[in-house]
């Protein structure tokens, strides 16, 4: 099996192609198709009338300079690697709303098998996995798995972090060769804690175990009343004009310097999760009240409950849930591999513990504190506003597939269905899919709002208010429709991962018109229609892998939903999200209005109840 060298990983050594830029008239009617089902052609047809004024004259211009920009870095052969790049970088680097819930998505894992019991040995389990998981790919390099899967993100996953900016944050990666240690954080105390020796060989996991139940022993019992960490949990020009303030003492600069070097965050909470759905989905989002100073939202965190449960809550700008889940799952490969699990720590000398964790402090005076309280009210009043919601299906893949539907196409359907149902109406909305198959690739947006699936909602919600068992004539005109609605779907999501979506292109033309104050261009990229069918109210997205419990994010508008969801292989798992200040929106109506269309459809489909 081929394997890449973490050297090499930045070289496009796979020869995959760049991000290709479709053709302006392509985007222009994919885009003009993605707008009639969310509205009414009364309402529309000015606005139709301004995207064709706009292909026909500036759009030829601006995509003649976009492709020609394009072509020069190409031939330059350094960044950016895409056309859509640097905006995209730029999107997330210049965001200055809070990092939890807005932007760091979350996954909670299945019980790990052989990781032992107890939260240190859990936590040293998954350390110890990922300090081998560096050391092989220092090593022997990276598997190639799928020659057609850019691995160049893979140098972004450990080691990196954002670096607080005024107007805009830096993203910062410590090579793979320099890392040396792991930042752990319990009731908001800062630690760094050394995993790899000198010739970054792994130290042994027991080591690395005492090293945590050392932590948990010699922390305060008390939480950190001024916890620097909660920072992180702020808005971003404050947390960046607090990180100056406190960079300017030479001993806070080398402290949060060895923190930008970690490799990831431990985060060693205080409360067991046990089975309390409510607590665990907070907790992986954004801390609830009671371990919101125990995060650093600047780079990728593992989150261990005092019960030894695990979430990983992830620094969105560099990397994505493909990404995420390469490294992941081949650690909780390598873990569960083992023969005999480990679940009682070596003895070991406490000198050489306390010479591998490092307590780390960083100094203020009496204001700068503000900036803490008023960051942690912040993250709080976050909290609050957030409501979380949970169901779970029970049919999945295996019963889906065998009723001939694409899993993924019928949750599409059921949150479709669920918001017509809701609103009498399809929401904007947004799928992610991968577009890795391009060096540097990311992703585009598939538009799974069709008029196929608002044909749909209408016939399923108009039939539900007059029937409760559809005839045989009415079942099978309900099968053609979510038939039409799957085929459809399958096209725009094979079309979005070949880069052949709407959003990508249209964003670049908007940011060149911008640049260019092309009053022509900008007539159509700000009009009220263009804007309001970019405002994603259903922000969806699927991460189904065996070892996800649940995946969650939060909602992008502020009268939005953020629907994450898992297909097993015999259930549907799916994590609502919304703000509690949004009129528009109830996470417990939404939840059971996906719930009563899941069963609906699935009742025509199998044709009979559940």
């Amino acid at each position: 099996m081929k394997r890449v060298l973490a050297k090499d990983l930045s070289a496009n050594v796979l020869k995959l192609p760049r991000l290709p830029i479709p053709s302006i008239q392509q985007t222009g009617e994919r885009y003009r198709t993605s707008i009639l089902p969310l509205k009414p052609a009364d309402t529309v047809k000015a606005h139709l009338v301004k995207l064709d004024t706009f292909l026909a004259g500036s759009a030829v211009t601006l995509q003649n300079a976009l492709v020609e920009a394009n072509k020069a870095a190409e031939a330059e052969g350094g960044y950016p690697y895409s056309y859509i790049e640097p905006i995209w970088d730029n999107m997330y680097l210049s965001n200055r709303a809070p990092l939890p819930v807005n932007t760091n998505p979350a996954i909670l894992i299945k019980k790990v098998k052989n990781a032992g019991e107890t939260q240190p040995s859990v936590a040293a389990s998954i350390v110890y996995g990922i300090a081998k998981w560096v050391q092989n790919v220092l090593k022997e390099g990276v598997e190639v798995r799928d020659a057609n899967m850019d691995l160049s993100p893979m140098l972004r996953q450990f080691g990196a972090s954002l670096f607080p900016g005024e107007k805009a944050d830096e993203f910062l990666i410590t090579p793979f060769e320099k890392l040396r240690h792991i930042i752990v954080l319990h009731d908001g105390h800062l630690y760094a804690v050394r995993v790899f020796d000198d010739q970054l060989v792994p130290l042994e996991q027991a080591v690395i175990q005492n090293c945590f139940e050392y932590i948990l022993s010699i922390t305060p019992d008390t939480d950190n009343t001024t916890p620097v960490s909660v920072l992180t949990a702020g808005n971003r020009e404050v947390w960046a004009g607090a990180y100056a303030e406190l960079v300017r003492t030479p001993e806070n600069a080398e402290t949060l310097k060895k923190v930008h070097e970690g490799i990831v965050v431990v985060c060693l909470d205080s409360k067991k999760w046990e089975e309390d759905d409510g607590l665990k989905n907070g907790a992986m989002l954004h801390g609830n009240k009671e371990e919101s100073e125990n995060r650093w939202y600047d780079k990728h965190q593992v989150i261990v409950s005092a019960d030894g449960q695990v979430a990983f809550n992830f620094e969105h700008s560099g990397s994505d849930a493909v990404q995420w889940a390469r490294w992941v799952g081949d650690v909780l490969q390598s873990i569960e591999s083992k023969a005999v699990a480990t679940t009682t720590a070596a003895a070991v000398d406490t000198t050489q513990v306390t010479s591998l964790v490092e307590p780390l402090r960083v100094t203020f005076g009496k204001t700068f504190a503000g900036h803490i309280r008023s960051a942690r009210t912040e993250a709080l009043d976050l909290i609050s506003n957030t409501a979380l919601g949970q169901l779970q299906l029970p049919f999945g893949k295996t019963q889906l597939k065998q009723l001939g539907v694409s899993p993924d196409a019928f949750v599409q359907m059921c949150f479709h269905v669920a918001f017509h149902k809701c609103r009498n109406k399809l929401a904007p909305t947004y799928e992610a899919a991968t577009t890795s198959c391009f060096f540097h690739g990311r992703t585009e947006t598939i538009r799974s709002a069709t008029q196929e699936m608002l044909t749909l909602a209408e016939a399923v919600n108009k039939e539900t208010k007059e029937s409760t068992t559809p005839k045989e004539s009415e079942r099978a005109a309900l099968l053609a429709l979510i038939k039409a609605a799957s085929d459809r779907h399958a096209t725009l999501a094979k079309a979005a991962s070949k880069g052949e979506g709407v959003d990508r292109h249209l964003t670049a033309l908007n940011r060149l018109a911008v640049e260019r104050n092309d009053n022509a261009a900008l007539n159509f990229f700000n009009d009220y229609t263009y804007n309001s069918c970019c405002k994603w109210v259903l922000s969806t997205s699927n991460v189904s892998y065996p070892w996800v419990e649940r995946f969650i994010f939060g909602p992008v508008t502020p009268n939005g939903y953020g629907l994450g969801y898992v297909v097993g292989e015999n259930e549907v798992r799916i994590m609502l999200s919304a703000f509690t200040s949004s009129p528009s929106t109830n996470v417990e109506d939404m939840n059971a209005a996906i719930g009563v269309s899941a069963t609906r459809l699935y009742t025509v489909l199998a044709g009979s109840k559940l």
